[in-house]
Order: C-alpha cells, then sequence, then structure tokens
C-alpha cells in the first residue's frame, strides 16, 4: 500500500501542522488520563505531573 502525504511548503503552514499535532497529542494525554479509576483530584496530579515533565524536557 502506497500512501501519499502532502506536507506544508510554507513556514505558516508548518506553523499550523505543529499546533494541531500539539492539540491532538494534549487531548489524547487527557483522556488517557480520564480513563484511570482514579479521583478527580489524583487525575489532576497526574495531569499537572505530565506538564511538569514535558517542561523540563523530560519527555
Amino acid at each position: 500500500m502506497n500512501v501519499k502525504v502532502h506536507l506544508p511548503t510554507t513556514d505558516e503552514g508548518w506553523a499550523m501542522l505543529n499546533d494541531r499535532i500539539t492539540d491532538f497529542q494534549a487531548e489524547f494525554i487527557i483522556n488517557e488520563i480520564n480513563k484511570l479509576p482514579y479521583s478527580y483530584e489524583d487525575k489532576i496530579e497526574i495531569l499537572e505531573g505530565v506538564r511538569k515533565r514535558i517542561e523540563d524536557g523530560d519527555i
């Protein structure tokens, strides 16, 4: 199976693609955390831990 991918050709297009990828990744992480069998407070703590690791460059 061959797949053709049309990538952006402008800096603005790349910025838009990066924004969309970032939004998708954030939504995925939030949805996965919401599936966990923990309290709301624990889920917030997990999300904050993920955010801190991303900011620190650990992920």
